[in-house]
């Protein structure tokens, strides 16, 4: 599939910032000290002055950090499977092979039910994910909305399954960006191959690529 770039601009600017936010979400959260008013008629230097007279300036001293940028972002078949399609590329796979995917989650599930139980709280809901992510039976080409990813629900099942953390990036006004982390086991010491990511357009999946981080 050829990269996604007609893609909206707002939506690859708005990628870069969130994963810039996840990576260094201490860094966000930091701003310039204001500057010290000097007040009138101060006889001495108290100490907390003596200290800030000794130390440089907190912004100039802070090491400079690389901001990833994102490499590629691929479109898919938009046919009610894309997510299970971004799955399947991330994998190494055709997206073709997206019902590969859900078998592989439904395994998942059926194997772990245990544990997925006390994820989702109760049986109804667990069977709910479970029949959300086989097939659909119809012959339509379109797959219907009751059967497309939906990482709110799936995004453990999916970070367990492959190994992966899972982000979905989309735009503020249309959702909210989510991070999923394997329930079990460790992640792959491959810091860069470790990371699944989804952009979330109205209504269809992305696949995004960063660049790798040295």
């Amino acid at each position: 599939m050829p990269s996604l770039k007609r893609a909206p601009y707002k939506m690859k600017l708005h990628i870069k910032e969130v994963l810039r936010q996840i990576g260094f979400s201490e860094d966000t959260m930091l701003s310039p000290s204001p500057k010290k008013v000097v007040t009138k008629g101060a006889s001495k230097r108290v100490r907390w002055e003596r200290v800030d007279s000794q130390n440089p300036d907190s912004e100039s001293s802070q090491p400079k950090i690389k901001v990833p940028k994102s490499e590629e972002i691929v479109n898919v078949n938009g046919d009610g499977n894309c997510g299970f399609r971004v799955i399947a590329r991330h994998m190494g796979m055709d997206e073709e092979n997206h019902i590969l995917v859900r078998n592989a989650l439904i395994h998942e599930l059926k194997n772990h039910k245990s544990d997925y139980l006390l994820v989702f709280g109760t049986e109804e809901r667990f069977k709910f994910i479970l029949d959300d992510l086989h097939p659909p039976t119809s012959k339509s080409r379109i797959t219907l909305e009751d059967k497309w990813l939906k990482l709110l629900d799936m995004g453990y099942i999916i970070a367990t399954s492959f190994n992966r953390a899972v982000v979905q990036l989309t735009l503020s006004e249309k959702g909210i960006c989510e991070t999923y982390f394997p329930i079990r086991g460790a992640p792959p010491l491959n810091s860069h191959s470790n990371i699944m990511c989804l952009g979330l357009i109205p209504d269809h999946f992305l696949h995004v690529f960063f660049e790798r981080m040295e």
